[in-house]
């Protein structure tokens, strides 16, 4: 069974830059990875220091897979210090799927 997460993150102030960047590398090699199904980071207008990542992956195996590689040791090594709290929001999680299935719709390279 395929699992998908959403994960809002919030930068320091000062960090946005170091943030997306961190996030760019870490999802530029996570969608190359067997089992990622989709891995989508969407940073919002109002709200600049707020970064909404999307992910899904074939099974938890996938997943647990994903945890174990060189990227995502190296982001969860970076992340604090630029990053200033991490939490789950079910109805943007509902509404930001929705916007990123129509723009898959729209653009199939993405």
């Amino acid at each position: 069974m395929a699992i998908t997460r959403q994960i809002i993150f919030i930068a320091k102030r000062d960090c946005i830059e170091e943030l997306k960047a961190l996030l760019s590398a870490t999802i530029k090699d996570s969608k190359k990875e067997d089992g990622c199904l989709m891995y989508q980071v969407f940073q919002t207008k109002n709200n600049p220091v707020e970064f909404i990542a999307i992910d899904s992956w074939e099974s938890e195996e996938a997943l647990n897979k994903h945890y174990e590689t060189s990227h995502y040791s190296h982001f969860i090594n970076n992340f604090n210090e630029i990053n200033q709290k991490q939490y789950k929001n079910d109805f943007f999680f509902n509404l930001i799927l929705k916007l990123t299935i129509v723009s898959f719709r729209l653009n199939p390279d993405m």
